[in-house]
C-alpha cells in the first residue's frame, strides 16, 4: 500500500512490542543464537563495543558497524559527532560507493558490504519517541540535512518487485521498499553471522559443523567439544566404543542433524635408560588395533623391561619387540634400557620442551670422554649446564667413570614487537628469561607517536617507560602499541556530480604520505585538481602536518554523433545538437536524394523516427545514426505489336532508379524485328535480339515491333529473249499462295516449267514460307528459206543459215549455170547485189 503523505508504501511490521520493539526484541534473539548464551533484558546496548578506529563492534552479533553513514569525515571515537552532512546515493551508486570505499581500505579494512534489511534494524533505537537520528546510542548523532526522511539503504531487493527495502532512522525504524534510482544513505557493515540468520528468521536446517570426521578423518581420543553443529545447538556427546556421536537442533524449527566422528585409542611411548623406541610419539589407533613398537638399546646397553599401563606380548631377539594387546583404552608403555660394562651419560633438558641435549657417545667406557651438544627449540634460549656440567660452552666430560647426567637448562625467550614498527621500539633485560623469572622492558617512543599501551607475556605492569612482567613460564611477546597523530582529508567533486575521490591513507598520519585519485561518474571527465593537489597529473601529498582539502574539478563531456547514409548515394543525415551534452538528445534529420527513400534509421542506441527526423535516446557515448534509404524502382512495360508476331521480356524489371535493363526479344515464325519503339530512354542498344536501355528514371513502355516475313519469288526466262513470266502477288507473305504464268516473245514458243514448278501447266504455289524460283523455258522459232532459180536451169542459190532463227540474219548467194549470167534478186533479196537477210 502506498502512503499518501510520503509516496512510499506502508511500513510492513507497524506493530510493536509495548515493552521493547519488536525489532529491539529480535536483535536481542539473534545475539542470543549467535553466542549460545540466556537472553538478559536491558542488556542488548551493552553488546556494543565502541573501537578507536571508528568503527562499532556488536558482541551479540558479530557485526562490525562504520560509527557513521558515508560522507566525508574524521575518524569518530566515543561520544562524538559524525561532524559533518552526510551524502545520499542511489541504490546502484551506493553499491558503487561500497566498491570504491573497500577499494580505499576504509577506516583500515577492504571487507565492507551494505548490510541487508535485518542487519540494518539491529541498530535503530525503536525506544526513541523520533523527530532526530534513531540510532541506538553506540553510534553518534547525525545531523542529517532533511527535516522528514532519514531513509537508509540496505542490500534487500522486494521478493515481488523492481524496489530496495530501506530503514527509516528519524521515526520509529519502520521499513520501506524504495525506487532504486531515488537517494538515500549508506550505512556499511562488515564481518558477522551469515546472511540468513539475519535476513529471514524461517526455519534453517541444521549441518554437521567441522568436528564431524567420518571415514578417513583423523581418530579423536577425546569426545569433540567445539564445530559440533554450524548451524544450530548440540545435544550432549556420547562417547560409544567406535565413534563419538552427537546431533544438531535445527534453527526455529529447522530439521535436525545426527553426527559423528571415529573414536580413537591412544598409546604413549617412553622410556628409561639409553635407547630409542620407534615409534617414538603418542599413537592413535582404532579400537581393537594392536600396535607393534620396536625398541633399539644404544651401545652397550640392552632392553630390561617392558612396562607401564599397556599389556601385550614381546618378541624379537633380546626382547626388542612388544605388540599391544587389543585396544580398548588408552594406555601408556616404557621400555627401560640398561647399561653393560659401560657407564651412561644421562641427558635432560629443563625445562623438557626447551630444546634437546645430545650426548656422543652415551655409553662411556671407563675412563673415557663424552661430548654433549643442547639446541634449543622454537621460543627458547640455552642459559646453562647443570650437573655433570657448568657454565655455557662445551660440555666435554672426561676420565668418566661413573654414571653422570648432564641438564640443559633452558628459558624462555621473550619477543618485543612495536605497533606499528615505526612508532617505537620495547627492549626485555634479561632475556630470554629462566622458568619462573620476571624481565623489565624499556619502552621507546618514537617522534609523532604516543605509546597507547603495553601487553604481552601475561598481566604485567607499566611504570613510566619500563614494563615488569610476571613470572614467565613460557616463551612469549611483549607487544607495544602506539597512536600516530593523524590529519583528515576533505575531498570534494565540483560540481558534486562530477565523481568521487578516494585517499589512502585517509587520515594520515604526521609527516605521513597520502595519494588521492578521482573516479568521474558516466558523463564527466576529469579536468584537474585544486586545494591541497594542482594541475591534472597524480595528487600525492606528502609530510602532511594538517588537514588537508582536495577538489576534483570535472566538465561534463559531448559525445559526437555520426549521420552515414546508407547507401552514401541515397541522401544525406544531420543531426542537431551535434555534439550532444552526456545524458541529452539529439535530432537527426534524414534527406533522401532524387530516386531514393526513407525507409528507417537506427543507432545511438533505441530512437524514434517520425516522418524525416530521427530521435535518438539519451547519448552517453559517441556513436553513429544510421539513415537508410531505398532505391525507387520502375515498372518496365514491355509490349509486343502484333501480339502473335513475337516476345519481349526485360530484366530486371522493375529497374532499380539510375539502373539499366536488358530486353530480350523473341520473334514468333514468320515474324521478324521491325523496329523499336522505347519510352525508357533517348537511346538504346540493340545487339542481336538484346535491346539494353540507358538509365532507366520513371516507369515507362518497350514497344518490339514486329513484321510478318514475305518471301520474293524470283522469275526468269530461258533463254531470256524467249519470253516473260507473271507471278501474282509477288512477294508472297508467309503461308500464302502465288500463281505464275509466262508471255512467249514474238519468235518464241514455251517449252514448260522449272524450279518451283514444272510441266507445261499452270503453276501455282501453295504455303510460301520461303523465297522460290521459277524458270519459263522457251525456245527460238525457226525459218526455212526457199531458195530458187529463175530459171531453174540458169544456176544454184546458197544461204547461211538455213534454217535461220527467228530475228536471225542469214547470207545467201548464187551460182550461175553455165551459160547463164545472174540478171538480179527476187523475193526476199532485190537487186543484182547482195542478198543478205
Amino acid at each position: 500500500m502506498i502512503n499518501p503523505t510520503f509516496g512510499v508504501e506502508t511500513p510492513v511490521h507497524a506493530t510493536r512490542v509495548s515493552s521493547r520493539s519488536g525489532r529491539q526484541l529480535r536483535r536481542a534473539l539473534l545475539a542470543v543464537a549467535a553466542l549460545g548464551c540466556a537472553l538478559v533484558a536491558g542488556t542488548t546496548e551493552a553488546a556494543f563495543i565502541v573501537n578507536t578506529n571508528g568503527t562499532v563492534t556488536d558482541t551479540g552479533t558479530g557485526l562490525v558497524w562504520d560509527r557513521c553513514p558515508l560522507s566525508s569525515r574524521t575518524t569518530v571515537s566515543s561520544n562524538e559527532s559524525c561532524g559533518d552532512i552526510q551524502n545520499t546515493y542511489t541504490w546502484p551508486n551506493a553499491l558503487a560507493q561500497v566498491s570504491a570505499r573497500n577499494a580505499a581500505s576504509h577506516l583500515g579494512f577492504s571487507d565492507w558490504r551494505m548490510p541487508n534489511i535485518k542487519e540494518l534494524e539491529s541498530i535503530v533505537n525503536a525506544e526513541s519517541g523520533g523527530g532526530g537520528a534513531n540510532y541506538l546510542p553506540a553510534f553518534p548523532a547525525t545531523p542529517y540535512p532533511y527535516p522528514t526522511f532519514t531513509f537508509t539503504w540496505s542490500s534487500t531487493p522486494h521478493s515481488i518487485n523492481s524496489s530496495v527495502w530501506v530503514a527509516d532512522f528519524l521515526g520509529k525504524g519502520d521499513i520501506y521498499s524504495q525506487n532504486p534510482t531515488t537517494a538515500h544513505f549508506v550505512h556499511l557493515v562488515r564481518d558477522g553471522q551469515p546472511f540468513a540468520s539475519f535476513d529471514a528468521l524461517s526455519p534453517l536446517s541444521a549441518a554437521c559443523g567441522s568436528a564431524h570426521n567420518p571415514g578417513s578423518s583423523p581418530l579423536l581420543t577425546a569426545a569433540p567439544s567445539a564445530n559440533l553443529c554450524s548451524p544450530g545447538n548440540a545435544s550432549a556427546v556420547t562417547a560409544g566404543t567406535t565413534t563419538y556421536s552427537w546431533s544438531c537442533v535445527g534453527l526455529n524449527g529447522g530439521t535436525n542433524a545426527n553426527c559423528s566422528a571415529p573414536r580413537g585409542y591412544q598409546v604413549t611411548p617412553a622410556i628409561t635408560g639409553s635407547g630409542t623406541i620407534s615409534p617414538a610419539t603418542d599413537q592413535v589407533v582404532a579400537y581393537q588395533a594392536t600396535p607393534t613398537f620396536t625398541a633399539t638399546p644404544d651401545g652397550g646397553y640392552v632392553v630390561s623391561l617392558w612396562n607401564d599401563t599397556c599389556t601385550g606380548t614381546v618378541s624379537g631377539i633380546g626382547n626388542v619387540n612388544f605388540t599391544v594387546d587389543p585396544m580398548t583404552a588408552n594406555c601408556k608403555l616404557r621400555v627401560t634400557f640398561e647399561p653393560g660394562a659401560s657407564h651412561q651419560v644421562t641427558s635432560s633438558r629443563n625445562p623438557a620442551a626447551g630444546g634437546t641435549v645430545t650426548c656422543t657417545p652415551k655409553d662411556v667406557t671407563y675412563g673415557g670422554s663424552s661430548t654433549c651438544t643442547q639446541t634449543p627449540n622454537a621460543g627458547y634460549a640455552f642459559i646453562g649446564w647443570s650437573g655433570a656440567c657448568t657454565g655455557t660452552g662445551t660440555c666435554t666430560l672426561t676420565n668418566v667413570i661413573t654414571d653422570l647426567t648432564v641438564t640443559a637448562n633452558f628459558g624462555y625467550a621473550v619477543t618485543g614487537t612495536a605497533s606499528p614498527a615505526q612508532g617505537g621500539s620495547v627492549t626485555c633485560s634479561p632475556n630470554p628469561v629462566a622458568p619462573g623469572g620476571t624481565t623489565s622492558c624499556t619502552v621507546s617512543t618514537n617522534a609523532g607517536y604516543a605509546l597507547s599501551g603495553v601487553s604481552g607475556c601475561g598481566s604485567g605492569s607499566l611504570s613510566g617507560n619500563t614494563y615488569t612482567t610476571p613470572a614467565i613460564n613460557a616463551a612469549c611477546t611483549v607487544t607495544t602499541s602506539y597512536v600516530a597523530n593523524t590529519y583528515n582529508i576533505l575531498k570534494q567533486s565540483n560540481p558534486l556530480a562530477g565523481g568521487t575521490v578516494t585517499c589512502t591513507p585517509d587520515p594520515v598520519n604526521h609527516g605521513g604520505n597520502t595519494a588521492c585519485s578521482q573516479m568521474p561518474n558516466a558523463g564527466y571527465t576529469f579536468t584537474n585538481w585544486s586545494g591541497a593537489c594542482s594541475g591534472n597529473g597524480a595528487c600525492a601529498p606528502s609530510n602532511v602536518t594538517a588537514n588537508l582539502t582536495i577538489t576534483a574539478n570535472y566538465t561534463l563531456n559531448t559525445y559526437a554523433v555520426t549521420g552515414i547514409a546508407s547507401p552514401v548515394q541515397g541522401g544525406s543525415v544531420v543531426c542537431t545538437p551535434n555534439p550532444v551534452p552526456h545524458g541529452s538528445t539529439t535530432g537527426c534529420t534524414g534527406t533522401a536524394n532524387a530516386g531514393y527513400a526513407l525507409s528507417s534509421a537506427s543507432g545511438c542506441y533505441s530512437g524514434s523516427l517520425s516522418g524525416i527526423t530521427y530521435t535518438t535516446a539519451a547519448i552517453t557515448t559517441p556513436c553513429t545514426v544510421t539513415a537508410i534509404f531505398t532505391p525507387n524502382s520502375y515498372a518496365v512495360t514491355a509490349v509486343a505489336t502484333p501480339a502473335l508476331g513475337g516476345s519481349i521480356t526485360c530484366t530486371p524489371n522493375p529497374v532499380p532508379h539510375g539502373e539499366t535493363t536488358a530486353c530480350t526479344i523473341t520473334p514468333n515464325v514468320g515474324y521478324s524485328l521491325a523496329g523499336i519503339a522505347s519510352g525508357c530512354s533517348t537511346s538504346g542498344s540493340l545487339v542481336g535480339n538484346t535491346y539494353t536501355t540507358t538509365a532507366v528514371t520513371a516507369a515507362c513502355t518497350l514497344t518490339a515491333q514486329f513484321s510478318v516475313s514475305t518471301y520474293v519469288i524470283t522469275r526468269s526466262a530461258s533463254p531470256a529473249l524467249g519470253g516473260s513470266v507473271t507471278c501474282t502477288p509477288n512477294p508472297v507473305t508467309h503461308g500464302s499462295s502465288s500463281t505464275c504464268s509466262h508471255t512467249p516473245n514474238a519468235g518464241y514458243s514455251f517449252t514448260g516449267w522449272s524450279g518451283a514448278c514444272s510441266g507445261t501447266g499452270s503453276c501455282s504455289l501453295t504455303n510460301v514460307t520461303a523465297s522460290q524460283t521459277v524458270t519459263a523455258n522457251y525456245s527460238v522459232n525457226t525459218y526455212s528459206i526457199l531458195k530458187q532459180s529463175n530459171p531453174i536451169a540458169g544456176g544454184t542459190v546458197t544461204c547461211t543459215p538455213d534454217p535461220v532463227n527467228h530475228g536471225a540474219s542469214t547470207s545467201c548467194t548464187q551460182t550461175p549455170n553455165a551459160g547463164y549470167t545472174f540478171a538480179s534478186w527476187s523475193g526476199a533479196c532485190s537487186g543484182h547485189g547482195a542478198c543478205a537477210p
